[in-house]
């Protein structure tokens, strides 16, 4: 019976080595912004600056104790946000590397529940992203929250799908930063 001891160890160390990475970021389209006149010559779209994260924000997070949730191109959840926002202001049409209208941003909090506590067959998790907006002195913070059901409550299967939710934790704050008209505001118009 002792020397058996050592398989609990062993078998919680493997059990704990999978990676569930998140799926690239894809926009959904049809958001474009009419450009504006080619005689205007003030700024066509924004430029994309550096992003932070705040000190308490965790990347990767560990899921159930099975493994880390990681974005697809190992730059994080910050860099996984910062792709996502560059692909949806070009999707918009107001993406200009060259811009002085920068918009630059900090990530303050990052999360998922996966335990739901209740008696429900489906279980309820959702991902909340913080974040903080800037665009030159102008700033705008944004919340939002993603909720969805698991269709397992398998830690590798729950995982994945908490994985996969994540580019639509993305989308909802960035549906926020769009619907709120900041980036319009900000001396794009004539």
């Amino acid at each position: 019976m002792i020397r058996n001891v050592w398989f609990l160890p062993l078998t919680m160390l493997l059990l704990s080595c999978s990676t569930y990475t998140v799926v690239p970021y894809r926009t959904i389209g049809g958001s474009r912004i009419e450009p504006q006149s080619e005689t205007d010559q003030s700024p066509k779209g924004y430029a994309l600056g550096t992003f932070s994260r705040a000190p308490t924000v965790t990347d990767p997070i560990r899921c159930r104790l099975s493994g880390d949730v990681v974005a697809y191109n190992r730059d994080g959840y910050l860099g996984y946000i910062a792709e996502a926002l560059r692909a949806e202001l070009k999707d918009r049409g107001i993406y200009d590397a060259a811009s002085s209208e920068v918009i630059s941003g900090r990530l303050d909090f990052i999360e998922f529940t996966s335990a739901d506590l209740s008696l429900s067959l489906r279980q309820r998790a959702h991902w909340t992203i913080d974040a903080t907006v800037s665009i030159g002195a102008k700033s705008m913070p944004l919340s939002a929250t993603y909720e969805f059901y698991l269709s397992n409550a398998h830690a590798n299967i729950a995982c994945q799908e908490i994985a996969d939710a994540y580019p639509y934790a993305v989308r909802a704050l960035f549906r926020k930063l769009f619907e709120s008209s900041f980036v319009m505001q900000n001396d794009l118009s004539p």
